[in-house]
């Protein structure tokens, strides 16, 4: 539901904003159903961003081709990117989320599959608590405390789920359907899982609730692979994505249903997890080009209605891991 507020006085729902003419200017309604504010100008509502982008992080992934992997990270300050402290191994496709002080890696591959996990404090990594499993495609959320990876792919699709407390990793119920390169987000008790399964693309949602998996609304826009997002289970992201051709194409998911919203101003996927949700998102980097890889340093950013560019990562990369502070 949608109301209209004008002080703390409700003037009018939804069904009635067509008729309702009399609202001044700085007059909010609030819509409950998705947690977003909206503010009248005087000729229409406006998105308020009231925890505008102002953290992320990047880190490995390839640079020049498959079989190129990088260790730096950088970091992105609300206007900037700089260099941030190396992972102890270069890789790709790794799990990963939180943010430029609390982000975490995890699994991956370096030529080989990785249960490697590591922890930034904001300055360096460190290694702590390997998966249990060498794997690497798998889907993931939170940051160095708390934490969830799933599926992934070693020698086939894998449906295995685990959560991670900042010490150890635990195996939880597994997913229902064999995923890699599965994209989304949140953490130990609240995640989401989109698209991915044994072939990599289906079209499909899950949601964890801290004990079990379950489907729920599936997207809207064509099976494609290696997307960037992230969220929750009320507030998730969709954006790019491959699969003949690459798409630029967003969509957002308030907890039962996806939306088309805007698209980002270039095509690209092999983007991380744990990149945002419908209020903020980033996307950084990626693979522009379906049989010779062009590995982005180009970005942009999300703001809950429309994609603009922003400063540059230094370092060519895509199949990278990353975190924001959705």
């Amino acid at each position: 539901m949608v109301e209209f507020l004008a002080g703390n006085r409700a003037i009018g729902t939804s069904t009635e904003r067509a008729t309702t003419t009399n609202i001044q200017i700085g007059c909010e309604f609030h819509e409950t159903d998705t947690n977003r504010d909206y503010v009248w100008n005087g000729t229409s509502f406006k998105h308020i961003i009231s925890n505008p982008l102002n953290i992320a992080i990047v880190m490995g992934g390839n640079t020049t081709n498959d079989a190129t992997y990088t260790n730096t990270t950088e970091e992105y300050n609300g206007t900037s990117w700089g260099a941030g402290g190396n992972l102890s191994q270069s890789k790709s496709v790794m799990a990963s989320g939180g943010n430029n002080g609390d982000a975490f890696v995890a699994a991956g591959y370096t030529g080989g599959y990785s249960q490697v996990t590591e922890l930034y404090n904001g300055t360096s990594w460190s290694t702590d608590g390997n998966t249990g499993h060498n794997t690497s495609g798998c889907g993931s959320g939170g940051n160095s405390s708390d934490a969830i990876l799933f599926g992934g792919y070693a020698a086939g699709a894998l449906s295995t789920a685990k959560t991670y407390n900042g010490v150890s990793w635990n195996t939880i119920a597994g997913l229902n359907a064999n995923s890699y390169y599965a994209i989304g987000g949140g953490n130990s008790t609240d995640a989401i899982k989109c698209f991915a399964s044994a072939t990599a693309n289906a079209k499909t949602t899950e949601e964890y609730n801290g004990t079990t998996w379950s489907y729920s609304g599936a997207p809207i826009n064509q099976s494609s692979y290696a997307k960037g997002g992230g969220g929750s289970t009320t507030n998730a992201i969709l954006f790019g994505g491959g699969n003949s051709p690459i798409i630029a194409t967003c969509e957002e998911y308030n907890g039962t249903v996806w939306a088309t919203v805007s698209s980002m101003t270039s095509i690209r996927y092999r983007l991380p997890n744990s990149s945002g949700n419908r209020d903020k998102a980033i996307a950084v980097g990626g693979q522009h080009g379906e049989t010779q890889p062009v590995y982005r340093t180009t970005a942009e950013a999300y703001d809950g209605t429309t994609w603009s560019s922003i400063a540059s990562i230094t370092t060519n990369r895509g199949s990278h891991g990353g975190g924001a502070n959705a």
